[in-house]
């Protein structure tokens, strides 16, 4: 009784590491996460106001213009289909 136990363990053990590895494989296939370069417009955009300008008509503006510049990153970046 005692072999199969530690049978099943080794052929568990083997499982696992087999699958632990496959798992690493796929992951460093994958590559590295790439840093978000449309990130900082989309920051900017989150934290803009048109209060933040002495006249809301600018501030407006302000932000249709960052949102055409994250459109325009976006396409570039190919986020956008």
């Amino acid at each position: 009784m005692f072999h199969i136990n530690v049978r099943r363990s080794l052929v568990s053990a083997a499982v696992t590491a087999v699958a632990c590895s496959a798992a690493t494989a796929s992951t460093a296939a994958a590559g590295p996460l790439q840093p978000d370069p449309c990130q900082p417009l989309r920051d900017q955009l989150d934290n803009i106001y048109p209060s933040d300008y002495p006249n809301p008509a600018v501030g407006k503006l302000a932000i249709q213009n960052l949102q055409r510049q994250l459109l325009a990153c976006e396409r570039q970046h190919g986020e956008l289909g």
